[in-house]
């Protein structure tokens, strides 16, 4: 089986890529993997994405873990791939987020990154009653609460509010493998997991928290790809 990712450095990326090479070789076919971040040459901010594509397109992956988000260019992966892949028997699983669902009240919404997560787990909704009629490529979104990654830890919010990367990563790859396999008979494209709030003050303090993680990723993402 082979499998791509994306930044797979740290969070959900890298608990993905340390699960599926714990995994293999336990009753399982070989597995090819390959991961793509900054600290091996991929910069998702480099010509909005475009090399990135071409590689993984060569690559010819099982199941892509669209998980590094950059404006517009998870979004790109997602839509420009799935319709690569129309005719093959392929996986897709996005790391959407809860703040597709978040009202206006908590993120503005000119939020970018909320709202390329909302148009993200649209999209696969959407996409999903095309399956596999016009499009065999499998289409999973998932909608997460706040993970424990760099952008957000336990340090700044309370913990229960956080979710385990590996729990997070050994669910995303349950479900890719039971996809690619097709041992369903029913389509699941957006999976919503959100995190366990004490009150509704911690809720608004995570939320916070984490819009200036996603500010700081920006502004550094953006310097390193000048």
């Amino acid at each position: 089986m082979k499998v791509a990712i994306t930044g797979h450095t740290s969070g959900i990326g890298q608990a993905i890529k340390d699960v599926l090479e714990l995994t293999s070789g336990y009753g399982q076919q070989k597995l090819e993997l390959k991961c793509y971040s900054r600290s091996n040459g991929w910069n998702l901010a480099e010509a909005n994405g475009r090399a990135l594509m071409q590689d993984i397109i060569e690559f010819d992956p099982d199941i892509f873990f669209n998980n590094a988000w950059h404006p517009g260019v998870q979004n790109m992966l997602c839509t420009k791939l799935h319709k690569k892949w129309s005719d093959t028997n392929k996986v897709i699983v996005n790391t959407g987020s809860i703040t597709a669902y978040v009202p206006h009240s908590i993120l503005d919404e000119s939020n970018v990154y909320a709202q390329d997560k909302k148009a993200l787990k649209d999209y696969c909704v959407l996409e999903s009653f095309k399956y596999p009629y016009e499009n065999s490529c499998r289409l999973i979104n998932f909608s997460w609460g706040f993970v424990e990654t760099g952008l957000i830890g336990r340090d700044d919010v309370n913990k229960q509010a956080l979710i385990d990367p590996l729990e997070s990563a050994t669910m995303m790859i349950e479900h890719a493998e039971r996809a690619l396999h097709k041992k369903d008979n029913y389509s699941q494209p957006e999976v919503v997991i959100n995190s366990l709030y004490m009150s509704e003050e911690e809720q608004n303090k995570t939320f916070s928290t984490a819009a200036r993680g996603v500010a700081k990723h920006l502004i550094k993402t953006r310097k390193l790809s000048k």
